[in-house]
């Protein structure tokens, strides 16, 4: 995990609980580590800029996950006479990806994590 849950709490200012964040944080680490080629190191978490562009970065990728995984697909909701529209799953799949990559790309691009070439 990149960022632990105190980093989370104190200098991202996040809400999640402890649980849902080291569930959350998991995920989006192994993810952030998919995007970036495994690039991400010690020396690079331990870098003043670049570390805390990575972690907060996971903190954000943590959030959207939770988000994303407690709408569940959902699209819209109503109250009264009780309502719920529901997106096409593959459909959901896809926005999530995107949703997730340009979350990552706004957070990572700048320093070179996501290049896909041959350095």
């Amino acid at each position: 995990m990149y960022a632990d849950y105190d980093y989370y709490r104190t200098l991202y200012g996040g809400k999640l609980s402890d649980e849902e964040y080291t569930f959350a944080a998991a995920r989006a680490s192994e993810y952030l580590a998919s995007v970036t080629h495994d690039r991400i190191t010690e020396d690079i978490l331990a870098d003043d800029t670049t570390g805390r562009a990575v972690k907060m970065c996971c903190c954000a990728m943590a959030d959207l996950i939770q988000k994303q995984e407690q709408r569940d697909g959902k699209t819209a909701e109503k109250v009264g006479d009780y309502s719920v529209s529901y997106a096409d799953s593959s459909t959901n799949q896809t926005a999530r990806q995107k949703r997730r990559y340009e979350l990552a790309y706004m957070y990572l691009s700048r320093y070179g994590l996501m290049f896909r070439g041959v350095e």
